[in-house]
């Protein structure tokens, strides 16, 4: 992963290279923006260019060897002594390529691009459940720690060990706290990385001891093209990049809706239909609702600037969802919430269909 190939984010990439330029490295860094906006890509560039050595990798050819000539009478009975040739030495030259890039050749950078560099160790919510086997909304303490033990292991091939926390604003206090002490003081050549949504999920003493990097919304352009990259139909690229509001991870949300959708009969049932796909975890369903319900806001008020004999009524509707979305903070069944909202909004004539683009 290179810099330059992080679309729309240029104050961000500027910022994480004039860190490189200088070699002035925060010990922890702080990856600010919505959801789906390139922080974790542009996290795996950072440390990247960060371990490159601009010395392509060349793996070593194995020696050749010829069998040993000998006076003896009986040598072709027993089995020849072998003898190695001496090796030709093939040292490639370093790579003009400046501080602030890695070169995609050297061995550091093959490995990060398969995933295998054992000094960038990468954590979140995924990485959790595949460990714990347990879903969970949250960042626990014991991944943490986990992590924290590792912090303080020595680097195995780079100079710095780089640490990528995704969602780090599920981060629960109390495991936010078990990192202060690392931030602090931490081990020579380590560099924690936090990528985060919300600033104010995180407490105020983890964002003191870290410097800040503020990424935004994608550009629709930038949508464009990766989503077609993605392989969603060119013909849908215009709604999806629009509606998206700037976030991959939306957009692929949006897809799935969609997707959804299409399976329903085509009658009043097909609301009770769409609320009962909804993931039978409760942390999930939360979050799929409430993304469900950014989206109808957001086409709701699309469908009010374009429908000026109906704006009362569609304004009372998005208040309607609105308030209804401020129940996936609570206690209260994710279905029943998007069955109301979805019954309210075809009340005011705007169906599944109008809201997902069909």
């Amino acid at each position: 992963m290179n810099f330059s190939e992080i679309l729309s984010q240029k104050s961000a990439t500027h910022h994480l290279q004039s860190m490189l330029k200088t070699g002035r490295i925060p010990p922890a860094l702080i990856f600010l923006g919505p959801a789906g906006c390139g922080k974790y890509p542009a996290a795996i560039a950072f440390s990247a260019a960060l371990n490159c050595t601009k010395i392509p990798y060349i793996e070593k050819a194995k020696k050749k060897t010829l069998p040993k000539i000998s006076d003896d009478l009986f040598s072709s009975i027993e089995e020849p002594e072998q003898h190695e040739l001496p090796e030709e030495e093939n040292i490639p030259e370093k790579l003009n390529i400046p501080p602030w890039e890695s070169c995609g050749k050297c061995l550091s950078c093959i490995q990060i691009k398969n995933n295998a560099h054992p000094d960038i160790i990468i954590t979140g919510l995924e990485d959790q459940l595949e460990k714990t086997g347990k879903e969970s909304a949250n960042l626990k303490i014991d991944t943490m720690r986990e992590m924290i033990k590792k912090a303080y292991q020595k680097p195995f091939i780079s100079p710095h060990k780089v640490f990528i926390v995704r969602d780090a604003e599920k981060l629960l206090p109390e495991a936010q706290n078990s990192l202060l002490k690392t931030l602090e003081d931490p081990p020579e050549g380590t560099i924690i990385c936090l990528l985060a949504s919300d600033k104010n999920s995180l407490l105020p003493t983890i964002l003191s001891r870290a410097a800040i990097v503020k990424f935004s919304p994608l550009s629709e352009e930038a949508m464009k093209i990766l989503l077609k990259k993605e392989g969603f139909p060119s013909d849908d690229l215009e709604f999806f990049s629009k509606n998206s509001l700037g976030s991959l991870d939306k957009a692929r949300k949006i897809k799935i809706f969609r997707d959804r959708s299409r399976m329903l009969n085509n009658d009043r049932s097909r609301i009770f239909q769409f609320a009962s796909m909804l993931p039978k975890d409760s942390h999930k369903a939360r979050e799929e609702t409430n993304a469900f319900l950014e989206l109808m806001a957001y086409r709701q008020r699309e469908i009010w600037k374009n429908t000026p004999g109906k704006q009362h009524s569609y304004a009372k509707l998005i208040k309607e969802v609105m308030e209804l979305r401020s129940l996936t903070r609570r206690n209260v069944s994710s279905s029943r919430i998007l069955e109301a909202a979805l019954l309210s909004s075809e009340e005011a004539g705007i169906t599944i269909d109008q809201l997902l683009g069909e």
